[in-house]
């Protein structure tokens, strides 16, 4: 029987990370943490995603940076998203795992690549729930709105999500949401 929460892994991943980070955020105070969480409202973008998985869905996301930026103001990255969403007894959730890369200017934009498992029950009338593996693609952009001591900030990111169509339903969407650097 496969995992059917991934969004619980994703939960205990960044209560872990959260911990990690503040612990070693106070020994020191000048530099930000490679861990990074978001929050986000997402939005599908065709009909049969917002059937089945609602008009506004959840997503959450934990990032971690793979070393120090570089002469040009790149940084490689690997992540962890899940989102969820539902509509009468339809829901989509979309669990994905893999890596992006971002310019580190205070306007950022970078771009992800990922290993997606999608669960779709399409509607009520839907005595079945269809499971599938795919890649999907992650196209981002975002700017710090707050920067506070110890290098934690805050960003305000808005992404493209283009993911893979389950049984004729397309859960591609945009999203907004608030990036917390730690």
């Amino acid at each position: 029987m496969p995992f059917r929460q991934p969004s619980l892994v994703l939960a205990a991943a960044a209560c872990a990370a959260c911990v990690a980070t503040f612990a070693s955020v106070a020994t020191r105070a000048s530099a930000a943490t490679p861990v990074s969480v978001e929050a986000a409202a997402q939005f599908p973008l065709a009909d049969s995603g917002r059937n089945a998985g609602g008009s506004a869905q959840t997503a959450f996301g934990l990032d971690y940076d793979l070393g120090p930026q570089t002469i040009v103001p790149l940084r490689a990255s690997l992540h962890l998203d899940d989102a969820n969403g539902s509509r009468g007894n339809g829901r989509i959730n979309v669990f994905a795992a893999g890596g992006a890369v971002r310019l580190t200017t205070p306007i950022y934009a970078g771009a992800g690549l990922s290993l997606v498992t999608i669960n779709v029950r399409p509607d009520a009338a839907a005595a079945f729930t269809t499971n599938a593996t795919g890649i999907a693609t992650d196209f981002y952009v975002g700017e710090r709105i707050i920067g506070l001591p110890g290098g934690t900030s805050v960003s305000l990111q808005a992404d493209y999500k283009k993911l893979p169509r389950v049984t004729g339903i397309d859960p591609s969407a945009v999203a907004l949401g608030l990036r917390v650097q730690l």
